[in-house]
């Protein structure tokens, strides 16, 4: 059954979002999101709404949060955090 979400290959997701595949793998295993889905090869996929939480997340870092207090972080929190922002 395919997913009615579109899915982007990891190279997408580090264009869009600036960050490299290496730390998105990195963060997969230490902080357990992002969670991609797999094709059929075992690539890694990504929803449109995990892109948009990593721009999210990319934006707090470049604010000086650290990886570890955002990357994990729950929705809400993030969306305090962004409302925090100059």
């Amino acid at each position: 059954m395919q997913s009615e979400e579109s899915l982007y290959p990891i190279s997408v997701v580090e264009q869009e979002t600036g960050i490299s595949k290496e730390l998105l793998r990195m963060w997969e295993r230490r902080y357990e999101f992002p969670v991609p889905e797999r094709d059929g090869s075992g690539n890694r996929l990504y929803s449109r709404s995990q892109i948009e939480r990593l721009q999210n997340i990319n934006k707090l870092l470049a604010a000086g949060y650290r990886p570890g207090f955002v990357v994990g972080a729950d929705e809400e929190k993030l969306d305090r955090l962004l409302e925090e922002l100059p």
